[in-house]
């Protein structure tokens, strides 16, 4: 049950975060994970754009088609994380762990 609860609060929190994106930050709330453990989380094709996830443990998370553009993972652990096809232009990975992470197809590295 509490973990119906927690995905529940990530389902609400994503949602406040699509309206913060579609109101260009009129209404909504801008995501701020930092410091959350998402650990083996299903984010596939989420819109994390713009998302603070500082210090957040994102260890075997999938991101499948997933859109951070501009998001700030600043020391966050991405071990075994799963970003294929990940849109990453202007990510902040900062001190962020990368250990066996598949960035296959993933955008915006170079």
């Amino acid at each position: 049950m509490a973990d119906l609860t927690i995905k529940q609060q990530l389902a609400n929190v994503l949602a406040a975060h699509q309206e913060w994106i579609k109101s260009e930050g009129k209404t909504g709330v801008l995501l701020d994970l930092s410091e959350a453990d998402l650990t083996s989380a299903v984010l596939i094709g989420a819109d994390l754009t713009r998302a603070d996830m500082d210090s957040a443990n994102l260890s075997k998370v999938c991101l499948w088609d997933a859109d951070l553009i501009d998001a700030s993972l600043v020391g966050a652990n991405l071990t075994d994380a799963d970003l294929t096809e990940a849109k990453l232009n202007g990510v902040d990975f900062t001190e962020a762990n990368f250990a066996n992470a598949d960035l296959k197809n993933a955008t915006g590295l170079d």
